[in-house]
């Protein structure tokens, strides 16, 4: 699979979580501003993420997820963070 190839293979994915959009023109409008702009993440800081994880990875460091997705860690059972 090419660079490009990923890039077109998320569009084949099952819109599970997306909200109706009731002017389709104004959402395609967005979209090719969207694919326009540079990425919000630059490669190098891509390559440091990576450099951290690896890190984590070796007991180095560890990772600490906030957000409105994350799961409270009085929740978190071993049996949980295995499938992590």
């Amino acid at each position: 699979m090419t660079n490009s190839d990923l890039l077109v293979s998320w569009r084949d994915a099952p819109e599970t979580h997306q909200p109706e959009w009731p002017d389709r023109a104004a959402l395609e409008d967005v979209m090719a501003r969207l694919s326009a702009a540079p990425g919000p993440v630059s490669p190098s800081a891509c390559d440091g993420l990576w450099s951290r994880l690896a890190a984590a990875a070796n007991g180095e460091a560890f990772v600490l997820q906030g957000g409105d997705c994350a799961s409270q860690s009085l929740d978190l059972t071993f049996d949980i963070a295995e499938l992590l």
